[in-house]
């Protein structure tokens, strides 16, 4: 009976080690899962901190950015403030000095004016704003259109300054001839029937 009983004395200790040493197997391989888990944290945690650093110096260029946009709406801002002050007050030296700006398409022989070029000259606008060159030069005193046209020559040919001093025919209807009557440099009418006074000389000055 002793014999037996240390027997399976002896096999209950050995079926203990075996057990404990499956348990230190298992000990051994989570901590070595615990070991690889900590060194991914770690370069989970490294890339991490990069990329808190780039978001960092992202967040610094972006406000550097800002800074500059605001700046520049400031600058446009003030610019556009200008430049609308230049506007009105060209367009009271305008007004005031009886002076009109004009753009002529050479291709197609149309002039645009602003408000103050149109007014001067009395005469309708087709709908795209403009008139036919014709047109203008129709309400011109037939004794200034030939100086007027060789200035407009001279502008074409040469690219000389365009400067020329020629009277507009007041309330002259729209479509008369260059043998339309006009008035005299004092202002007193011609001989043909129908004519329109002439206004003071208007002087236009191209550069």
């Amino acid at each position: 009976t002793d014999i037996t009983e240390q027997k399976q004395a002896a096999e209950a200790l050995m079926a203990a080690n075996a057990q404990l040493a499956a348990q230190a197997a298992d000990l051994a391989s989570a901590n070595h899962q615990l070991q690889d888990q900590a060194v991914e944290l770690e370069a989970a945690n490294q890339q991490l901190q990069e990329q808190a650093a780039e978001l960092e110096a992202t967040s610094e260029e972006l406000q550097v950015t800002a800074s500059h946009l605001e700046e520049q709406i400031e600058a446009a801002g003030r610019a556009d403030a200008a430049r609308a002050a230049a506007e009105r007050g060209l367009r009271s030296a305008l007004l005031a000095g009886e002076v009109g700006t004009f753009e002529w398409d050479i291709t197609r022989q149309r002039v645009w004016g602003d408000a103050n070029f149109a007014r001067l000259f009395g005469i309708p606008l087709d709908a795209d704003g403009s008139a036919p060159l014709e047109r203008y030069i129709d309400v011109i005193h037939p004794d200034d259109r030939t100086a007027m046209r060789a200035a407009v020559a001279r502008t074409v040919e040469d690219g000389a300054d365009y400067e020329v001093e020629y009277r507009v025919l007041l309330g002259a209807p729209v479509g008369r001839g260059p043998a339309a009557g006009g008035a005299d440099a004092e202002g007193g009418a011609d001989d043909a029937p129908g004519a329109a006074p002439a206004g003071p000389p208007v002087r236009w000055l191209l550069v």
